[in-house]
């Protein structure tokens, strides 16, 4: 499940890896790395995530990512072609 606040979650790190070595994309995001640098906070009765302030480059890396991926597979003309079948 999708952390609600920022939209990060180790789901989503799975497909990311699995599909971007699959179509011989080059992954740049280290998601070993964010995870050092990742602490679970309590504020205001709610847990959240808190990245360190050099972490900014791993997780916007890793919503590019994401948006190559929609582009290059997800949402290819190819994929939509076959969901609609």
């Amino acid at each position: 499940m999708a952390n609600k606040t920022t939209d990060i979650d180790v789901d989503k790190w799975d497909y990311f890896l699995r599909d971007a070595l699959s179509l011989g994309l080059k992954v740049t995001f280290d998601y070993r790395r964010l995870l050092k640098f990742t602490k679970v906070l309590e504020i205001n009765g709610e847990y959240c995530l808190a990245f360190r302030d050099k972490e900014k480059f791993s997780i916007e890396d890793m919503f590019r990512m994401r948006a190559d991926l929609h582009f290059r597979a997800y949402q290819h003309h190819a994929a939509k072609k076959i969901e609609a079948m």
